[in-house]
């Protein structure tokens, strides 16, 4: 009874961050995301990962970004795993003007408690280095990322997740402009997942993202649609 309490707190906490809205932040943009996994099982250790990811901005007014990040991870054992991959950002301004990223990044992914069918708590360190290709300094980013799952009916669980992103360096940008490493931004979800098939799952919800901004902090609403397909 004591785990089911300490669940439901977890959850009710994770929704609660979802969906709220420091006072003091200017509302930014609605935007909408959409993201296709495509996953695939070389032996009981290894696996392969292919995401690709589109995202409108200016209230879904215009195409803004195009993602592309492969990896590879490493089952350790049935709680920790670790995943290397590269990721190409192109970046689109409304009128139409592109900048490329190109982003290594490490990750470490830690399964608290719970398993298949089960209320699932995971812990997600990911770091990258962020490469601009119209110059400047790299960027060192840590991103942490507490992750709940929660069965609620057959084949349907829900899903809240918090996560907060850090600079580690200051950095001179193409630009010439000065940035101090630190806090970036946060990012909340909350919605649900459906497991299609054996071998697709469906997941749909709201993001609230959080940047900390030297003009003033924003914030702004995703709704994030994900699709991920297991070969």
């Amino acid at each position: 009874m004591r785990n089911v309490r300490s669940l439901r707190a977890i959850a009710a906490g994770l929704m609660f961050a979802a969906v709220v809205t420091p006072a003091e932040a200017i509302d930014g943009d609605t935007q909408l995301w959409n993201t296709q996994n495509f996953n695939y099982k070389i032996d009981d250790k290894w696996s392969a990962n292919l995401e690709v990811q589109e995202r409108w901005y200016g209230d879904v007014s215009y195409f803004a970004f195009f993602i592309v990040r492969p990896s590879v991870t490493y089952k350790w054992n049935d709680w920790l795993s670790f995943t290397g991959g590269y990721a190409h950002f192109r970046v689109w301004d409304p009128d139409g003007d592109f900048a490329d990223e190109d982003r290594i990044w490490e990750q470490v992914n830690v399964r608290l408690f719970g398993g298949k069918d089960q209320p699932t708590l995971n812990w997600r360190t990911r770091l990258e280095q962020r490469m601009f290709e119209a110059g400047g300094d790299t960027v060192w980013r840590l991103r942490q990322q507490l992750r709940l799952m929660y069965p609620i009916v057959d084949r349907v669980q829900g899903v809240a997740w918090s996560e907060t992103f850090w600079r580690l360096n200051d950095v001179t940008q193409a630009n010439g402009r000065f940035v101090e490493g630190g806090i970036e931004q946060t990012r909340q979800f909350a919605g649900l997942n459906l497991e299609v098939t054996k071998n697709f799952t469906f997941e749909a919800g709201y993001m609230n993202v959080y940047t900390w901004r030297a003009s003033g902090d924003t914030v702004d609403h995703v709704p994030w649609l994900i699709s991920t397909f297991r070969f």
